[in-house]
């Protein structure tokens, strides 16, 4: 599994219709709330497979200065369970580092809570309804943690599409723990 920043028009609207998929279809979010504007000012981030197809993606945008939103986590049906949304939360994290950030802040699904503090996400306050379905605020603490960091998963060095280069550690983000493959083109989310 490789995750990292979407580029382009066509990856983005791959997201947006995976999001589609499971935020609609499965959930039943209405069209116009999963779609709230907010896409074009966000940085999109993509888990794909060994084939190159993408089965996860969650969106970012800036929040008050002090952390970054995360948004959107949506994994294929028959990828849960294997890893694709941690590695899209460590990706995240990444994310956040090289823009500076102290934190990561979500809305989270209630019956998603569990994971999110197996990532080290703390509950922020009650929880409450959205689009009709219970949530949770939580929030995870990236400044001052660097020593429990370990490995921040390995950055694609050029190669060939698909190929999954490895470099050395990328940097001190948080608890990343082991985040899975970042990246592409030698480039860390950049």
């Amino acid at each position: 599994m490789r995750v990292r920043r979407l580029g382009g028009r066509v990856e983005v609207e791959a997201a947006l219709a995976l999001r589609e998929r499971v935020f609609c279809g499965e959930q039943g979010v209405s069209l116009a709330a999963e779609r709230d504007g907010r896409d074009a000012g966000a940085c999109h981030l993509g888990a794909f497979d060994g084939r190159g197809t993408l089965i996860g993606t969650c969106r970012l945008l800036a929040g008050d200065g002090s952390e970054l939103v995360v948004q959107r986590v949506a994994v294929r049906a028959d990828r849960r369970g294997r890893g694709v949304g941690r590695a899209l939360m460590d990706a995240a994290a990444i994310e956040a580092g090289r823009r500076g950030v102290a934190g990561l802040e979500l809305h989270a699904q209630l019956e998603s809570e569990a994971f999110y503090v197996r990532l080290g996400f703390v509950r922020s306050g009650r929880p409450f309804l959205e689009e009709g379905i219970p949530h949770v605020g939580m929030r995870r603490e990236l400044a001052g943690q660097a020593g429990q960091a370990g490995q921040a998963g390995q950055v694609g060095q050029a190669g060939q599409a698909g190929q999954v280069g490895q470099a050395g550690q990328v940097g001190q983000v948080g608890q990343v723990g082991q985040a899975g493959q970042v990246g592409q083109a030698g480039q860390a989310l950049s």
